[in-house]
């Protein structure tokens, strides 16, 4: 170029230089800019345009590759915003139990809210190849959750609860048979429990569906005897729990319960029914993955 012939007003040419054997060649100038940017047909671009500009337009992009994943367009996923927080104190604790405690939490989720808490004087459970056992004593407790369309609250505080069982076949968590029972000294509750409104279902974060419970008892005792199968399905990996007892109170109360719900932490589906007043039952039959680390 020369330099006589240099016009201030005027953008001088782009060029790509190519390396041709030991030199430098100029390979023309680029015909035209589009949107600040150089013609696709260059197949190169100015990185500091690109910075001003944002990203390029499609037609300058392969259809598929890193340069157009949604990291490099500046898309990116909302988070989830949650939030959880517990705690677990004791005056003495093992393996097995704890004496003296206090525990709970509250956990913020995107689909629901729970609030939970327990105390007592004694807390003790296992849990071997053929049965299980738990003993509590002087405890009170209090669970609160609201959801998409449900909510649940409880309440309960008991001189003495045991609870235990034997059962049959090698995985205590989906055992073959399983005959159970449970027995509560000076005991007060309270509970309600809604999952959906009969037109549309709810969702607590656990539960997917229609649920509905309210019960309240005051009583010296209480007991509660069950039986459970669990049937494995030789077609499918699933299996089928069948969960059949009955309850009985020397004091006052009632209660009801009935449901068809989907559970996404177990991932089953459940068929609940129960009433009480002062001798009742209940039967729960569900359907889906066998159960996992299950809590007694």
């Amino acid at each position: 170029m020369d330099l006589n012939e240099y016009d201030q007003n005027q953008e001088p040419a782009l060029s790509k230089p190519t390396l041709e054997g030991d030199s430098i060649q100029d390979v023309g100038d680029v015909s035209e800019k589009v949107d600040g940017l150089p013609d696709a047909s260059t197949g190169w671009s100015d990185d500091a345009s690109l910075e001003q500009r944002g990203s390029p337009s499609d037609n300058l992009l392969p259809e598929d590759g890193p340069l157009n994943s949604p990291e490099m367009l500046g898309v990116q996923d909302t988070p989830e915003l949650s939030s959880s927080q517990s705690f677990d104190v004791a005056a003495e604790q093992s393996e097995n139990g704890k004496a003296l405690f206090a525990e709970g939490g509250y956990d913020l989720g995107p689909d629901a809210v729970t609030v939970e808490g327990k105390m007592g004087l004694i807390e003790t459970e296992g849990v071997g190849s053929n049965g299980a056992i738990e003993v509590e004593a002087f405890t009170a407790e209090a669970e609160l959750r609201a959801g998409t369309n449900a909510f649940s609250a409880r309440g309960e505080a008991s001189l003495v609860e045991q609870r235990g069982s034997v059962f049959v076949g090698d995985d205590s968590s989906n055992p073959a048979f399983e005959l159970g029972g449970e027995v509560k000294l000076l005991n007060a509750e309270a509970e309600i429990d809604c999952l959906g409104d009969g037109l549309r279902p709810g969702f607590d974060g656990e539960r997917y569906g229609y649920y509905a419970k309210a019960e309240g008892s005051a009583s010296i005792a209480s007991g509660e005897a069950f039986f459970e199968t669990n049937i494995d399905l030789p077609w499918s990996d699933n299996t089928i729990s069948l969960r059949i007892g009955g309850t009985a109170d020397a004091g006052v109360g009632a209660g009801a319960e009935g449901g068809l719900f989907y559970n996404v932490e177990e991932d089953r589906a459940h068929l609940s029914a129960g009433a009480a007043f002062g001798v009742g039952g209940f039967l729960d039959i569900s359907y889906g993955s066998p159960y996992q680390d299950r809590q007694r």
